[in-house]
């Protein structure tokens, strides 16, 4: 009897700090913090008493899982004023490690000298 208390009051008090946990991932979906942490942290205090929360990790693992791997095969970001290939609009082209070319009038003409003139 002692030991169905404790293993009651045990899954009692893992429900109350789990869903806790995970509301307050929630709430930081909205406000800022680290709700991509606090979330699978409530749901693994969940899991340890609870096989729905178990299932519902596992999901989470295995789509969290495709997303990176996915992303990995993602191009590296480019400078927005380059082509694909490299080239600039005036036909130069960029070599790796050089900076992005920042030498463009600000008034949006695209000049490439500075000051914007004509």
């Amino acid at each position: 009897m002692l030991n169905q208390t404790y293993v009651a009051v045990r899954r009692l008090l893992v429900f109350l700090l789990g869903v806790s946990v995970l509301l307050v991932g929630v709430v930081m979906l909205v406000t800022p913090g680290p709700a991509v942490v606090v979330i699978p942290a409530g749901l693994a205090i969940l899991a340890t008493e609870f096989v729905w929360a178990r299932v519902l990790l596992a999901r989470l693992k295995r789509s969290l899982t495709g997303l990176a791997s996915r992303d990995r095969g993602a191009p590296a970001a480019r400078d927005a004023s380059r082509t694909p290939d490299g080239d600039a609009p005036d036909g130069s082209r960029a070599r790796d490690g050089d900076p992005p070319d920042t030498s463009r009038a600000r008034d949006g003409k695209g000049t490439g000298r500075e000051g914007g003139g004509s």
